[in-house]
């Protein structure tokens, strides 16, 4: 017989929409042993299973769910375990079928040994004399109810694989969203030897083939379109490093003053929704146009990423629901440093990974243990993807051995040159193309590269370069074998997308995306508008059950 005991969410009956309301639901226990129970079997129309709530009673240990079926037919239950101390607590009450959309009067609480024997006692004496005929006759029947049982109890498990949603988005209790990037982190690294809680993960929820990242594809510029919904040349965080002519040189140490388009922390606060960021690019104070995050943290290498879940899970605890945040981002190293230094797949990469990936275990066993998944989406992903060069070019000695007096500013796929405003003429911009075109590298001056880069910004300097894959720009000070900026349409500058939650149904596969779709996504799981400038439509994928129209603001992105 199926057993319900790792079936995990909720499942909602076949019912009339007018009764199949969110709190229609029947939530299956994933924390602990679970025994398939026959209800009932009887003659109805219809069958609505309500939430089924757990508690603990007393110092007793003894764990009771109770449920509250109103009106039901046939319906397959499960009950936690509970101590010998007392073994079972059964009543139930039944009336005829409710108006529709009443309350039901319906309340069943069953106990269950934490040995999981559950003692059939009599409630009624026996009866001095039963014919033979009778007794086949009833033995029969009870073999017909526990087949049709058993028929049940599978249903019932393929309905809870089906769906870990509990209610659809839009539903009586509010959605939220956990975002966590694992910087540099490929869809390649996700595999048993690697990242086996995120191969877990997508088991149980959604996986992406690639996160297409933004050009150029580095980290910096990458996390902010994330949350932004917009490319760099918009949000003009451009690059990792780059000089505005007004304000200078990009300064890593506030990068939130640099972005000019509204994150969706800053969405969210002026909806009124709490929100708090561990270490996402840009979320360290208020951007340039509205409020950062309620609550967030300075920036620091150092912190290991068990100080980042001990402080989501606090952040989850949080009793006050005014006060407990609904969006959540954050940033783990993810492969980055250790793919740059060694290159990506190598045994430093797995060795860099393996504490990220007990972190990330334990972060969703709490979420479990919280029974949370029904009400909130846990969405990981990555900034970019990571390759080897087996070609290098140090462009900036090429241009200082041909006379030409500029700044290269970024390495691996993508830089851009700036010449001081005593050397900026058409002629020196013309030969530094030239030169940088002899290197095997594609180079173009300002206002003159295709529009698929979408560099049209002042801040991506005097030329824009791009190495092709295989070939890095780099400067006689670098010493690492992992590279990125390179054209995003390349699958090796993909990065990774996984989730699992409210919305998302248990092994989905998601085409490739472009990282443009994360904001609009976590806006509709959220319930709020998707703003116009968010042109990539949000994941329907993520979406199961959204109430409002995920494809608002869609559009080609300008």
């Amino acid at each position: 017989m199926p057993s319900l005991a790792a079936s995990t969410g909720s499942i909602t009956t076949g019912v009339p929409s007018a009764i199949a309301s969110p709190s229609s639901t029947f939530r299956t226990p994933s924390s602990v042993a679970s025994i398939p129970i026959l209800m009932a079997l009887g003659r109805s129309a219809s069958s609505v299973v309500r939430s089924c709530s757990r508690r603990t009673e007393g110092n007793t240990g003894r764990t009771c769910c109770t449920r509250r079926p109103s009106w039901i037919v046939s319906a397959v239950g499960t009950a936690p375990p509970c101590t010998p101390r007392d073994r079972k607590t059964w009543r139930s009450a039944w009336s005829p079928a409710p108006p529709v959309g009443s309350e039901p009067a319906i309340e069943s609480t069953l106990c269950i040994p934490a040995d999981g024997k559950f003692p059939l006692r009599r409630t009624h004496p026996v009866k001095p004399f039963e014919s033979p005929i009778v007794r086949k006759l009833r033995v029969a029947n009870g073999l017909v109810v526990l087949a049709i049982g058993s028929l049940l109890v599978g249903f019932a498990a393929d309905l809870a694989a089906d769906s870990e949603t509990g209610e659809p988005v839009g539903g009586a209790s509010p959605t939220t969203v956990v975002l966590i990037s694992l910087d540099g982190t490929r869809p390649a690294d996700v595999t048993e030897a690697q990242l086996p809680s995120l191969v877990e993960l997508g088991r149980r929820g959604a996986v992406g083939a690639g996160l297409v990242p933004v050009d150029p594809s580095n980290t910096f510029p990458s996390h902010v379109s994330m949350v932004t919904g917009v490319r760099p040349e918009r949000h003009r965080l451009v690059n990792n490093v780059f000089i505005d002519p007004l304000r200078g040189r990009f300064t890593r140490g506030e990068p939130h003053t640099w972005v000019e388009s509204e994150p969706i922390w800053s969405i969210a606060e002026r909806a009124g929704i709490p929100t708090a960021s561990y270490h996402w690019v840009g979320s360290e104070g208020p951007w340039t146009g509205g409020p950062g995050p309620r609550e967030s943290r300075k920036f620091s290498s150092r912190t290991p990423e068990k100080a980042k879940v001990d402080r989501i899970l606090e952040w989850l605890d949080e009793p006050d629901s005014e006060q407990r945040p609904r969006l959540i981002t954050s940033w783990f190293h993810g492969a980055d440093h250790a793919g740059h230094k060694s290159g990506p797949g190598t045994k430093a990469v797995t060795r860099s990974l393996a504490p990220q990936d007990a972190q990330i275990a334990r972060l969703v066993r709490e979420i479990e243990k919280r029974g949370l998944f029904a009400s909130t989406t846990l969405i990981f992903v990555s900034d970019h993807g990571m390759v080897r060069a087996e070609k290098r070019v140090n462009l900036a000695r090429r241009l200082r051995r041909a006379g030409l007096d500029v700044q290269v500013l970024g390495i691996g796929g993508f830089a851009s040159l700036v010449f001081d405003e005593g050397e900026r003429s058409s002629a020196n911009v013309a030969r530094a193309v030239s030169i940088a075109r002899d290197a095997g590298l594609e180079a173009w001056s300002r206002g003159t590269a295709p529009d698929d880069w979408h560099v049209d910004d002042v801040r991506f300097g005097d030329i824009v370069v791009r190495a092709p894959l295989g070939t890095a720009i780099v400067t006689a000070m670098t010493r690492i074998d992992g590279f990125h900026g390179y054209d995003v349409r390349e699958p090796e500058m993909a990065g990774l997308l996984v989730a699992r939650g409210r919305g998302v149904r248990p092994g989905t596969k998601i085409r490739r995306v472009s990282s443009l779709a994360i904001a609009p996504t976590v806006l509709a799981l959220l319930d709020l508008p998707i703003p116009a400038q968010m042109r990539e439509p949000a994941l329907a994928e993520l979406l199961v059950g959204l109430q409002t129209d995920p494809s608002a603001g869609s559009g080609p992105q300008p």
